[in-house]
């Protein structure tokens, strides 16, 4: 058969059209003697990476089935593989082809190539003139029989692909579908609070001093309580090298989203009767309002930043429609366990450390545990350089100079307000020595580590959250804030490492050195410091005036069983349901995110089975250009 074969390609190809079919088939031979040889190209290297690279190349099918492509039937499709399945099908012979072996892809130069394609070319024409001769001589039921039959595997294919790019795009119709859901409840069910935002005489008198002094009073703390969840959080999260843009565009949308849903959440929680002079207790219609002020603000902020700590565990490696399911259940999650531990409980946490940080930390580890990838774990781009250290700090210094507002924001007003903004600040600074010593101490050249200098310094606010409006002393705060920069600082340099090898914990930021374990001493410090609390220490120059005691713990009078033993009682009890909530709620929310990245995976992720649980290829993980355009650097 291959002396035949030989005969035809002397002859110049002038067989029969009879005989097409059979050239064809036997374009393997036809290419022996054509194609001069070349060097093979790995099987690993993709047809992105060939098309990429200068012309002039072209790609050889060897394959006994095939016939010779020409590079330029190669577009932009992905991979080239829409295009070459369409070539095949242009010139694909009735009869039934043998199974073919495996494809191996070679690259040759052009030089005197031209001529040869050209050849090959003209056989494929001649071929597809013959069969439109043939075509036209049929009936109209055997044409449209052919046409079908040639055109129905480039159909599916092409359904194929439009139905793939959508899944892996999910995210688009998800956000829309989520702002529109906003729209229809908020027309539903939110109003501005009567007595702030809008003119009454309900004290009879007008309400225009108390809405400007409540604006006064909350604002200032609100707006620096933006600030970090915007700027603080988003630039913290920049210092991988190549996904400095994703961090902060995502910040900024999963904040948006997080914002409008704890407004909605928070309000159901705590609902309003149309009449704002009447507690909902003795509300005689049954319309739930739900009444915004800057307080509603405020603690949308701190509801969005328990979001934004378990963005940091699983950043780079989810994709957008991940990251707004994440953020929808956390929200629900958190409200809850904050309604059952301030209202139910009354458990005392100024600062948020149990409900915000502690809460945030472990439901994104928990988030992570589900999502584990080794590949992830290895991959090269999970890592800093100068630049994005350098923009990392400014997240840090925002935060840094923020976090007294931060802690202080919904404490009690006067004197438990200003000892938050205090305490807070005094354990900052202690934080910040204690961390770039102990950076220094871990580091084998006794150099200052960025990722400890970005992170652990900030762990004393967290650390003194809980007991931020406590009579905790001056020396008691640098304390405080001194041991949390060891403790968080150890845990980047020992830690970290230890659970992401041994225990399938990839967390990007560290966010279990930085808010989970400073909020876990946090909490037992509030445990601690409320199970020995007097009214002499908090009321001592008081005398008969009202009481701070009562007021910061929420009434704790002797007798009834509501004494500082039991308000300790009540801050482990708050600990324990957070962490039970926290965990159990990320697991399930992890596995939720598992499915929808297997769902959304892109085409070479679906392909190569390469971290499919996070929906992005093992080229986008930690990378701007998975789902954002990104423009070429300049060079010099």
């Amino acid at each position: 058969m291959e002396a035949s074969s030989q005969g035809v390609a002397e002859k110049g190809f002038t067989a029969s059209v009879d005989k097409a079919t059979d050239d064809i088939e036997k374009s393997t031979t036809v290419n022996q003697q054509l194609v001069e040889p070349v060097k093979e190209v790995r099987m690993e290297e993709t047809c992105e990476e060939m098309r990429s690279k200068p012309p002039p190349y072209a790609y050889v099918e060897t394959n006994e089935t095939k016939p010779l492509i020409n590079k330029g039937n190669v577009d932009a499709d992905s991979n080239g593989i829409g295009s070459r399945h369409q070539s095949f099908n242009s010139v694909k012979s009735e009869e039934t082809r043998p199974s073919s072996r495996a494809t191996k892809y070679r690259k040759r130069s052009t030089s005197a190539s031209n001529k040869k394609f050209n050849r090959i070319s003209m056989i494929i024409a001649d071929y597809r003139g013959e069969e439109t001769s043939r075509r036209k001589s049929m009936t109209p039921f055997e044409a449209k029989k052919s046409a079908g039959v040639q055109t129905s595997m480039f159909s599916l294919y092409r359904r194929d692909e439009l139905w793939m790019a959508w899944t892996s795009s999910i995210h688009i119709p998800l956000l829309f579908l989520v702002q529109i859901l906003f729209i229809i409840l908020f027309g539903c069910f939110v109003r501005y609070d009567p007595k702030y935002a809008m003119r009454n005489n309900f004290d009879e008198k007008d309400n225009v001093d108390s809405s400007h002094h409540h604006l006064v009073r909350v604002y200032s703390m609100f707006q620096d309580v933006h600030v970090m969840i915007f700027i603080g959080f988003g630039f913290l999260m920049t210092f991988l090298k190549k996904y400095g843009l994703s961090a902060v565009s995502l910040n900024f949308l999963i904040s948006a989203l997080s914002i409008q849903w704890s407004i909605l959440m928070q309000g159901w929680l705590h609902p309003h009767c149309e009449d704002p002079q009447v507690e909902w207790g003795e509300c005689p219609e049954s319309q739930i309002w739900i009444d915004i002020n800057t307080v509603s603000l405020i603690s949308a902020d701190f509801a969005t930043a328990t979001v934004l700590i378990s963005f940091g565990v699983v950043l780079g490696t989810t994709n957008p429609a991940q990251l707004a399911i994440m953020a929808f259940i956390e929200i629900i999650l958190f409200n809850v366990n904050e309604y059952i531990g301030r209202n139910l409980l009354s458990a005392v946490d100024a600062g948020d450390t149990i409900f915000v940080h502690m809460f945030g930390a472990y439901f994104g580890l928990a988030c992570s545990f589900m999502l584990y990838n080794k590949k992830a774990a290895e991959s090269e781009k999970a890592g800093a350089n100068h630049i994005s250290d350098l923009f990392s700090m400014i997240g840090t210094i925002f935060l840094w100079m923020f976090w007294p507002s931060f802690n202080a924001g919904v404490a009690a007003e006067g004197d438990a307000q200003m000892r938050a903004v205090m305490n807070t600040y005094l354990s900052l600074c202690g934080c910040v020595l204690t961390s770039f010593a102990t950076s220094a101490f871990f580091s084998p050249t006794r150099k200052f580590s960025m990722e400890h200098i970005q992170n652990a310094t900030l762990a004393g606010g967290v650390a003194v959250g809980a007991t931020a409006d406590m009579m905790i002393t001056p020396v008691g705060a640098l304390i405080i804030g001194s041991f949390a920069g060891i403790l968080s600082t150890w845990g980047y340099a020992k830690l970290t490492p230890f659970l992401a090898e041994r225990c399938r914990l990839l967390d990007t930021c560290g966010v279990n050195n930085l808010h989970g374990m400073p909020s876990l001493l946090g909490g037992c410090l509030s445990i601690l410091l409320a199970g020995i609390a007097t009214r002499k220490q908090y009321d001592k120059y008081n005398g008969d005036g009202s009481d701070s005691f009562h007021e910061i713990f929420f009434g704790i009078p002797e007798g009834e069983g509501r004494d500082a033993a039991w308000q300790a009682g009540m801050q482990a009890a708050a600990i324990a349901i957070t962490l039970g909530i926290a965990i159990t709620g990320g697991l399930v929310t992890g596995l939720i995110m598992r499915i929808v990245g297997a769902f959304s995976a892109n085409k070479e992720n679906r392909e190569n089975r390469v971290s499919s649980k996070f929906g992005l290829s093992y080229s986008d993980l930690y990378d701007d250009n998975g789902y954002f355009h990104v423009e070429e650097e300049e060079t010099a």
